[in-house]
């Protein structure tokens, strides 16, 4: 693991442009998505962590925020290809979780892209059901956890 990695939540307008780069190359641009695709109406209600190394490249991202007083969710988590397997992601969805907790949130539901189910399963995630197709090919699962 790379000792330089941190994580921090970008507060600067260029920390959100290096964030928003990062969900959109590797969420949306592999299946022809414009640039603004990546960021939804819950982007100012929302808690974001990017995790970059010591050129502050960014190198994982993820979002939270809240559906219900007692139900966050977890969305647009990545973590560029070659830095996959080394922790970064664990990383980024612990922070999350910890700051649902520190919300009095009991419960983070997701929506997982198949190739990352085994990921969030090995993080106390439950599979509950298949959901819709993105882009009408990417196969995602409806996840849950209880955090306390």
């Amino acid at each position: 693991m790379n000792d330089k990695f941190k994580l921090i939540s970008p507060k600067t307008k260029l920390e959100f442009q290096r964030y928003f780069f990062v969900r959109w190359s590797i969420l949306r641009k592999p299946w022809g998505q414009k640039r603004g695709t990546e960021v939804d109406k819950f982007e100012d209600k929302s808690y974001h962590i990017m995790g970059i190394d010591s050129k502050k490249r960014v190198l994982a991202v993820g979002r939270i925020h809240n559906i219900s007083s007692n139900t966050a969710q977890i969305r647009y988590m990545a973590v560029l290809e070659k830095y996959t397997k080394l922790g970064y992601g664990t990383q980024v969805l612990k922070l999350l979780e910890n700051y649902a907790l520190n919300n009095k949130i009991s419960k983070v539901v997701l929506n997982s892209r198949e190739i990352a189910v085994d990921f969030y399963i090995k993080n106390g995630y439950k599979k509950i059901k298949q959901v819709d197709k993105l882009f009408d090919e990417i196969n995602h699962w409806f996840m849950e956890k209880e955090i306390n």
